[in-house]
């Protein structure tokens, strides 16, 4: 009897839902990447990047939905961490992983690939007070 209502739906999230999923797979077209800015607003106003970072704490609090967790891990380049994590563990795995590094890296130094490891060593070191107060 409802379902005779235009528009009427059962599931009153779920249309926002496939919204956002919508958004998501365009900008992982246009971008190749699934990394979205916490900042990014997509062409319709929709901020995808703030919904984003809810899904992944979502995920970290177990609120995330078993179906919808499947839904954002169908996405190519998906990773539960966010851009930032993941690219700092990216330049931390470079740094530990690879026998070819110099000794004493200067802060400017860039790799073959261009990822600036000197420089991310001096952030990582600049933050590392801050972790342990954190962790403490």
């Amino acid at each position: 009897m409802l379902e005779a209502i235009d528009g009427w739906i059962w599931e009153p999230y779920e249309a926002d839902w496939q919204r956002a999923m919508a958004s998501l797979r365009e900008y992982v077209r246009k971008t190749n990447s699934a990394r979205v800015p916490g900042n990014y607003v997509d062409a319709n106003g929709f901020r995808l990047g703030l919904w984003v970072e809810n899904r992944r704490a979502d995920e970290t609090k177990g609120k995330l939905r078993e179906d919808r967790r499947k839904q954002l891990e169908s996405i190519k380049g998906w990773e539960w961490n966010s851009a930032g994590e993941a690219r700092w563990r990216e330049a931390y795995e470079r740094l530990v992983g690879s026998e070819s590094l110099p000794t004493g890296i200067p802060s400017n130094w860039v790799d073959e690939d261009g990822l600036r490891l000197g420089n991310w060593i001096v952030r990582s070191k600049n933050r590392l007070p801050e972790r342990q107060a954190v962790s403490e």
